[in-house]
């Protein structure tokens, strides 16, 4: 498996130097309000969008501020890179130290987010810290403390009930780095279709690098010792998740979360776009972040996710056939665990003489012949607003319908999300 690894390593490297960024299929933003935000819509998907729309701010913002400081490229806008993006780059993987602007907001607020909707997609009573019972006034309210030290002590979920069995259980524990690593797929998968500030690069970094960033942080501690008799020494979710994978039977210890948790950063094509992007940034301040493509072919990326049946990588890619139409696809198999595997292939369509409206279908079939889906449409109202449906359905057979399902009381196995959303484009 090493063996394997290495070589995805190598060619996450090395391609890049013999291909080219590929050109955004859509040219806009977009600030959406969508019924997924609703609490009864407990959708990780929608939280997971809307941060990537905040993310997306961030970048505009940084732009605009530079520009307003009528600064010179140069020596002067390097100073301003690394005033803005310093505190995170001095704590890289140190979750104690205070991060500025939104690559902390982002990555706590949502992995705090996972925690709170596997809890509440089996009706189980859950609440952020402050009290807040619902997601958004938790995040705003995270939003007044990010420059303060509090908001290092404003990042925990509290659950007022049992879950009914150890499989549940983990999905809680691993809910926060599992949000943090599909919010690395949907940053990039939002550079791929539209581009993104380089900028952006530590709000991927923090959410790519999170499991390792766990471990990193806890110097000293043994998280593959759990000692249920004293709650202050229980570590943080990594030993969680190692003492459930030992109930479970998997024979999987905190150096091989880290181990896989690395690979997933140094084997992604984009943590070498986003380099690369970072220093052309340097040259030209209108350079943005897209990933690197071979005759139309996305370098791949991968991604680590903990599931209770073993530690799983997905590897996504995609086919770009013109500007019009793209073909995503993704592989994610179990690599430490009880064998399982599944693909999900896709096509997104752009309708560029219906003034750019779109379309987007995927399919998700798993090695026991479990089958889930997405189905996504986008409509312009005039130049700067938009209509967007979609539907979804979620198979807890699946490995990915089982860390994102909505709702599965009275053990449903499947759940159907239907939501709508509307917004400005930029």
């Amino acid at each position: 498996m090493k063996k394997i690894f290495l070589t995805a390593l190598i060619f996450a490297v090395l391609t890049p130097l013999h291909s080219s960024f590929a050109t955004p299929t859509q040219h806009y933003k977009k600030l959406s309000v969508s019924s997924g935000y609703l609490n009864s819509a407990n959708s990780n998907r929608a939280i997971g969008e809307f941060m990537v729309e905040v993310n997306d701010l961030y970048g505009l913002a940084y732009e605009k501020l530079e520009q307003a400081l009528g600064l010179k490229p140069g020596v002067q806008t390097f100073i301003y890179d690394v005033v803005l993006n310093g505190g995170y780059i001095a704590g890289v993987f140190d979750y104690t130290t205070p991060k500025f602007l939104l690559s902390d907001q982002i990555n706590t607020t949502f992995h705090e987010f996972g925690h709170f909707s596997r809890a509440t997609s089996l009706d189980i009573p859950v609440k952020f810290k402050g009290e807040y019972t619902s997601f958004f006034p938790y995040f705003f309210n995270y939003f007044t403390t990010i420059f303060s030290n509090d908001s290092n002590t404003r990042s925990y979920v509290n659950r007022y009930g049992d879950f009914p069995d150890v499989a549940q259980d983990f999905f809680f524990s691993s809910g926060g780095l599992n949000n943090q690593t599909y919010l690395s797929e949907l940053v990039v998968e939002n550079a791929y279709l539209t581009n993104s500030h380089p900028m952006t690069f530590f709000s991927y970094l923090r959410a790519k690098s999170a499991a390792a960033g766990y471990i990193y942080s806890a110097p000293g501690q043994d998280l593959d010792v759990f000692d249920a008799e004293k709650p202050e020494k229980r570590g943080n979710d990594i030993m969680f998740m190692v003492e459930e994978y030992r109930k479970l039977g998997r024979n999987i210890k905190t150096k091989d979360i880290k181990f896989a948790s690395n690979m997933a950063v140094f084997a992604s094509g984009s943590m070498y776009a986003y380099l690369w992007s970072i220093y052309q940034f340097q040259f030209d301040r209108s350079f943005k972040m897209k990933p690197f493509e071979i005759y139309g072919i996305r370098v791949p990326d991968t991604s680590v996710y903990f599931n209770p049946s073993g530690i799983s990588y997905k590897v996504s890619s995609g086919y770009r056939y013109d500007q019009e139409w793209i073909f995503p696809v993704s592989f994610e198999f179990i690599s430490k665990g009880e064998s399982a595997y599944e693909m999900t292939l896709g096509v997104y369509k752009r309708f560029s003489e219906l003034n750019n409206s779109s379309l987007r279908a995927d399919f998700l079939i798993s090695n026991q012949g479990e089958m889930g889906g997405k189905i996504y449409g986008e409509w312009p109202i005039g130049n700067f607003s938009y209509i967007g449906i979609g539907a979804q359905r979620y198979n807890t057979k699946t490995l990915y319908g089982a860390r994102n399902i909505p709702w599965q009381m009275n053990k449903n196995t499947s759940y159907n999300e239907f939501w709508m959303q509307l917004g400005i484009r930029y």
